[in-house]
């Protein structure tokens, strides 16, 4: 018996790209189901979420997705491929909806079979690799063996993989997370304080995970090292390069505002270098974590937390970062950052020096997340300067302007 394909197109976004559905036509016994994900370049600007990568001449017409690193556009993708993909799980699909992947360039569709619901990811190419991924579904899979239910169990393949490789992807399938992913201004406080315990719970769970001693040695946090040396470069000539980049630029709303970004990244950044130089040079605990635990990846039902998603950037490092990047991502004033601090702590005890380098890994994140765009908008040129791209950089703009509200000392 061939299986029926329903197709379902989502709202359209650069990294599902879901076009037009073409009608179904059969060859032999095999239902075929193409999904044409062209669009015009017009199409494209219009929805204003796929950007040119252009030189200063701005005559290319190469289009990418504005992700850290800029991934080309596949021009189309046959859903019909997918079906026989979800063969070697033994499932045929009843429906396939393309939902947005975020900017990791990762292709998501929710699958529906027998009354259950999964999750099919397309990872990116080369990214990560067999050996990340393999490493990513043990950890996952070790969590839940210690009663963690908030992260998406993996489905191994028919032949015993959890994951698989075609067309120079990974692909992965898991269970389907019900909920809404948690609000950075929306949220409220029960909200809040589930994510931070949730997230604790996550730590304590992905502490036992590696090596024996792993959670015992006591060395200076990774990404304290990277932020550290990122910030020495911004002060030894590339915040210069950005302002002359911006200058360079035509004069706009959009443009005012990046030069105003820069100038306070400038009034910071000495001081901020300071802090994340001494910070990273203090031994801390170190442990499996998430390292991407924004609210965005946090999903919510009412006030419970049913899920974290986008398991990508997983490595070894201080739990002070995922703590910085969740509760930075909150965006919410002192005392409610205080009650999230607690929150975690009352689950699993932080040191004084762990709560100094949150402050460390929030600020000097922040600072560099803003420099990332400026690049992108006005170096590479892989980022249109959009309305949400607008709001996003006065969004940056506000949170530098209350840096000072995290105690650094």
């Amino acid at each position: 018996m061939c299986c029926q394909v329903k197709i379902v197109n989502s709202q359209f976004n650069p990294h599902e790209a879901g076009g037009k559905v073409a009608r179904n036509e059969r060859i032999g016994a095999r239902p075929l189901v193409s999904c044409i994900l062209y669009r015009s370049t017009s199409r494209l600007r219009k929805n204003r979420q796929i950007a040119p990568f252009h030189s200063r001449k701005r005559h290319q017409k190469q289009l990418t997705y504005y992700t850290k690193k800029a991934i080309p556009l596949t021009p189309k993708i046959e859903v019909a491929e997918i079906a026989p993909l979800l063969s070697h799980w033994g499932i045929e699909p009843l429906e396939l909806k393309a939902v947005p992947g975020g900017l990791s360039g990762a292709r998501i569709w929710r699958v529906s079979h027998e009354g259950h619901e999964y999750c099919l990811r397309c990872w990116p190419v080369n990214h990560p690799s067999p050996d990340q991924l393999r490493t990513i579904h043990q950890l996952i899979e070790h969590v839940r063996h210690l009663g963690i239910t908030s992260v998406p169990k993996p489905y191994r393949t028919l032949t015993g993989n959890t994951f698989l490789s075609n067309g120079g992807h990974l692909w992965e399938l898991t269970a389907w997370l019900a909920g809404q992913p948690l609000g950075s201004h929306s949220s409220n406080e029960q909200q809040r304080i589930a994510a931070c315990e949730t997230l604790a719970r996550f730590h304590l769970a992905a502490a036992s995970f590696g090596p024996a001693n792993l959670g015992v040695k006591r060395e200076p946090a990774p990404g304290l090292l990277r932020r550290r040396d990122l910030l020495a470069e911004l002060l030894q000539g590339r915040l210069a390069e950005l302002f002359q980049a911006v200058h360079d630029e035509p004069r706009s709303p959009t443009r005012e505002t990046l030069l105003e970004l820069l100038s306070r990244i400038e009034r910071i950044l000495p001081g901020a270098t300071a802090t994340v130089e001494h910070c990273a040079s203090i031994p801390l605990p170190l442990q499996w974590c998430l390292r991407d635990v924004h609210p965005g990846n946090v999903l919510v039902i009412g006030t419970q937390v049913t899920g974290i998603v986008d398991f990508g950037a997983v490595a070894i490092d201080s739990v002070a970062g995922d703590i910085a990047r969740l509760v930075g991502g909150l965006q919410c004033e002192r005392a409610d950052r205080q009650k999230c601090f607690s929150a975690y702590a009352r689950l699993r005890p932080l040191t004084n020096d762990e709560l100094r380098s949150i402050a460390a890994f929030h600020v000097g994140g922040l600072i560099l997340s803003a420099t990332n765009w400026i690049r992108w908008i006005c170096i590479e040129h892989t980022v249109s300067l959009a309305n949400t791209t607008q709001a996003r950089l006065e969004e940056l703009l506000r949170q530098i302007t209350l840096i000072g509200d995290w105690n650094m000392q």
